[in-house]
């Protein structure tokens, strides 16, 4: 019997079976031929694997059971193995066939759904169903583990499964010592920060060569001994140093919407903090929303994160609908129908863009910081605004004062922007000097700043409604000065440049 041969019917690649007698059977278009008619290419009952290691490689009819992994034969011949997720069933075609898996997502680990969260101190993640399953073998049965669908890490797959993992003091990446194995590694690791352990196995490339070889012991004393991930971030060669002139990721930035601003910043820039200040009442949330506007509407690939903790989540959406419909949604006698508003949002987040999120006055302010890397990790953001920075402190821990805890987030938030290069958008209320409140090191940690003024008291409408924008600092390309002026149209509640 041959496999993996061409259909001359669809033209399909590696689909077809050449039956010994002739015959054949195109597991794309489904057609016949010869005898094949009358052949069934999988039983209809599939067969849970026996524990004979030469069938199974190890593993034993328990642990085989346990995943719920099953083997479809074909003339008292494995033809299939079968993998249980929680989503879906996933098929391997023997020897190694997996491109028979229309609608499986690679976006949920094996085996989650046998553990419940929390219960155990740590969680291992193998690379692959085979080596999760080894693992367990060699465990004991006694601990936690699930397996990764591939060699890669997707951000949905560590949405979904975030809040899952996260209940586990420790995390243990047991993945193949390769390139593939390293970086899914780097990527769980920078979603877990300081609760991922890796598994150096030198002996062997993956769990299963341990458990096939005999070597359990072996692999059992580099489990318990697994290291503490150490992220990348150490650069020493010429290529190294070649590698990192070459960053098409270094100065990213998306136009402002306001010409003159770009002239001496060119754009918002990813990869730094840029806080917007000035006194109450100078339109520091407006003008942050004529940012976050510009990026959905123009930019609809870059996912950004919006946090406005003085405003409803319900506020911020219709004022970002009023710029999209140019009418002032704010005001409770518009007469915008509600499907008008709904189809708006509809068009400016339907590649699911935008993620709104919410910071509790209980909250610990430093876990601002967590909800960063989240968004960064797990959704891809590109952009965080968080409007005012001020408002974090409110929660803070009774052995901080209210400066302390806004230095330490200042900071974290800085490097937070240069590690992941993401832009990291704050406003700030300074007090009379002009100096941040409550903590100077907000405007210190600032690679940009944009200040504000506003004579928002004078009794002509046309002076009261314009806000003019310096730039007092930007550390990314060093001009400084006059960054532009906008007015605030009453009627559309939207900021214009002049």
């Amino acid at each position: 019997m041959k496999t993996h041969q061409d259909c001359p019917s669809c033209g399909h690649k590696g689909c077809l079976t050449v039956f010994d007698d002739g015959g054949s059977f195109c597991h794309s278009c489904g057609k016949t031929s010869g005898n094949s008619k009358n052949r069934t290419i999988m039983t209809d009952t599939p067969e849970v694997l026996t524990s004979r290691k030469e069938a199974f490689r190890g593993i034993s009819k328990e642990v085989a059971e346990f995943y719920g992994i099953t083997v479809d034969y074909k003339d008292g011949e494995a033809v299939r193995h079968s993998y249980p997720y929680p989503h879906a069933t996933k098929y391997r075609y023997l020897p190694k066939d997996f491109s028979r898996n229309s609608g499986f997502t690679n976006d949920h680990l094996f085996g989650m759904n046998k553990f419940n969260s929390s219960t155990s101190k740590a969680i291992t993640i193998a690379e692959g169903e085979i080596d999760t399953a080894s693992v367990y073998e060699m465990l004991g049965k006694k601990w936690p583990v699930v397996g990764l669908p591939g060699a890669g890490v997707s951000d949905k797959l560590i949405r979904n499964c975030y809040a899952w993992l996260n209940g586990f003091n420790k995390i243990i990446v047991a993945t193949d010592s390769d390139d593939a194995g390293n970086k899914a590694a780097q990527k769980i690791a920078n979603a877990f920060p300081g609760k991922v352990y890796r598994v150096r196995m030198t002996k062997h490339k993956d769990p299963n060569e341990f458990l096939t070889s005999g070597h359990i012991t072996d692999f059992n004393f580099a489990w318990v001994n697994a290291e503490k991930y150490v992220p990348q971030g150490i650069y020493n060669t010429l290529p190294q140093f070649k590698q990192i002139l070459r960053d098409e990721e270094a100065n990213v930035y998306i136009p402002y919407p306001i010409e003159t601003l770009n002239d001496i910043c060119k754009g918002l820039m990813q990869g730094h903090l840029t806080v917007i200040t000035g006194p109450e009442g100078q339109g520091k949330t407006e003008i942050m929303r004529m940012f976050e506007y510009h990026i959905l509407a123009n930019h609809p690939t870059v996912p950004i994160a919006i946090l406005h903790m003085e405003e409803s989540k319900k506020t911020t959406l219709v004022s970002l609908a009023s710029y999209m419909l140019g009418v002032n949604l704010r005001d409770p006698d518009h007469t915008v129908p509600q499907a008008t508003i709904d189809d708006a949002i509809d068009k400016l987040t339907k590649s699911e863009n935008l993620y709104l999120f919410e910071f509790g006055v209980d909250d610990d302010p430093l876990a601002i910081l967590e909800k960063v890397r989240y968004f960064k990790e797990a959704c891809g953001c590109k952009y965080i605004f968080i409007d005012p920075i001020q408002q974090l402190s409110y929660g803070k821990d009774a052995d901080s004062t209210e400066e302390q805890t806004l230095t330490k987030i200042s900071v974290q938030l800085e490097r937070l922007a240069t590690e992941f290069n993401i832009g990291i958008v704050v406003t700030a209320h300074v007090n009379d000097d002009g100096a941040t409140r409550s903590s100077r090191m907000i405007g210190k940690s600032a690679s940009v700043r944009l200040d504000l003024s506003r004579d928002h008291m004078n009794p002509d409408p046309d002076i009261r409604n314009i806000t003019n924008i310096s730039v007092s600092k930007n550390r990314p390309l060093g001009p400084t000065g006059f960054g532009g002026t906008v007015k605030f149209d009453p009627a559309s509640f939207t900021l214009k440049e002049v």
